[in-house]
């Protein structure tokens, strides 16, 4: 008997099921050619809804077209016949939704800014041309690749995989998160698209040497406690904050536009089902991690009053040459030592920080409660406009999660935004995204849905 081997087909390698990983997450995408299937489907039978508007361009003028997207069993529908000549303009408005089976084109790549176990990421250029006449624009992506070999036969790895993705996605309106801008799938690789940033890690900035005044120090935190309550509203927990996974937008001296990266350990969870596992990184675990427990977002808080403590005293809040100590001293969590370190920080700087390395999650603030501390009480305003803010996203997008009447959801975001652009006299940018400006230092913007929906918080808190 003669075996002939069996050739392997992409689809016997993929790693990623294509419907969705949970409601308003990832999804099929599946061309309505052929509707014969679909015939009678109504927005209302619709597990999600969705519009967007692109902008066309016929011949010299530019007209904006609306389309209507819905999810129905699994499958991304096209409510609105799409034209030859315009698809590849559609489907970019998919990414957000869709892993694309394909290998990534037209990226030139340029180096390599890091590796981990399974994964490389890229740093890659690609050139856009608007118009003929105009010289090509620059845009550089930062590609996290991933070997499918390291993770055949590994439940847990996909899975979290799965999840950093859908982590993503469902941070994608704030613009403190690292924006997921796609996902390929080929037949040996997985390829997330993430954007760039060119100013480093918060562990650069301490490797420099470089003094963090107290007033820089709060217009970090501010962000970073902004973005945790936006993420804890979402049900993610991040599970691994620390200096290194917190980016700089720019290299431009003492601009601190932050952003939160790297959401492989990310979970989400609810309050009858909270996770246990031991995940993170030692001297930023919160301590019932390393007990056993079940926890909850209250481990995120631990870690930033970590990261709240390196950028102090320029030192790890627990240190030892052996690293099983390290995890030692971070399970024990004795503080004693914390006072001394951090004198240079005001009274209430110092009372923070010790209520978020606190012990007993309980005790421990949320990222609201910490926002309101008398600590940020000179930068009250944009603090809790920026709160209401997050609250309001997350309220219409669980909204537009169920009920096919929030449709409306960009021009809700925008008229919201409105309100508080009138209430807190901030600048509006007229580029289609709008930057809220008040007397705080952290990144925060809303994008219109037009192009993305995002919010930033660093100009929020920043600007008079």
């Amino acid at each position: 008997m003669i075996c002939t081997k069996k050739k392997r087909t992409l689809e016997s390698f993929q790693l990623l099921d294509y419907l969705k990983f949970r409601t308003n997450s990832c999804f099929e995408f599946q061309p309505t050619n052929s509707t014969d299937d679909l015939q009678g489907i109504l927005i209302k039978d619709c597990e999600l809804f969705d519009s967007f508007e692109i902008n066309l361009q016929k011949g010299n003028n530019h007209e904006m077209s609306q389309r209507f997207i819905g999810l129905y069993k699994g499958k991304l529908i096209i409510f609105q016949n799409l034209k030859d000549d315009h698809q590849s303009k559609d489907f970019k408005a998919f990414d957000k939704y869709v892993i694309r089976l394909d290998e990534p084109k037209s990226h030139e790549l340029v180096k390599i800014l890091g590796k981990g176990g399974n994964a490389v990421v890229k740093l890659a250029h690609k050139y856009k041309t608007l118009k003929e006449s105009a010289a090509p624009l620059l845009k550089q992506t930062a590609i996290k690749q991933i070997k499918k070999s390291t993770l055949l036969n590994n439940k847990v790895a996909i899975n979290q995989l799965k999840l950093e993705i859908e982590a993503h996605r469902k941070l994608q309106e704030c613009g403190n998160i690292l924006t997921l801008q796609k996902v390929y799938e080929s037949s040996n690789n997985i390829y997330l698209f993430l954007d760039y940033q060119e100013g480093g890690t918060l562990m650069d900035i301490l490797i420099h040497s470089k003094e963090i005044i107290e007033k820089d120090l709060q217009i970090i935190m501010g962000q970073l406690f902004l973005a945790a309550d936006y993420m804890h509203q979402m049900d993610v927990i991040h599970r691994d904050l620390k200096l290194n996974n917190i980016l700089l937008k720019s290299k431009e001296k003492n601009n601190y536009d932050l952003r939160i990266a790297d959401f492989g350990l990310s979970c989400v969870y609810s309050d009858d089902k909270k996770p246990q596992e031991k995940c993170g990184t030692p001297t930023y675990i919160g301590p019932e991690i390393l007990e056993g427990e079940k926890y909850d977002h209250k481990v995120d808080i631990f870690s930033l009053g970590s990261i709240m403590y390196n950028l102090v005293t320029g030192r790890y809040l627990f240190q030892s040459s052996d690293n099983d100590n390290i995890l030692f001293l971070n399970k024990l969590c004795h503080l004693g030592h914390v006072d001394k370190q951090i004198t240079s920080l005001s009274s209430d700087g110092r009372d923070l920080l010790l209520k978020l390395l606190e012990k007993n999650p309980l005790f421990r603030p949320t990222a609201k409660q910490a926002l309101q501390h008398p600590w940020f009480q000179g930068d009250r305003d944009a603090l809790d406009a920026a709160l209401i803010i997050n609250e309001q996203i997350q309220t219409l997008t669980y909204q537009k999660r169920y009920d096919i009447q929030s449709i409306q959801l960009n021009q809700q975001l925008d008229e919201l935004s409105s309100q508080v652009n009138a209430k807190m006299n901030f600048q509006q940018k007229l580029s289609g995204t709008s930057n809220y400006h008040s007397r705080f230092s952290s990144n925060q913007r809303i994008r219109s849905g037009k192009e993305s929906s995002q919010l930033s918080y660093y100009d929020m808190i920043t600007s008079n």
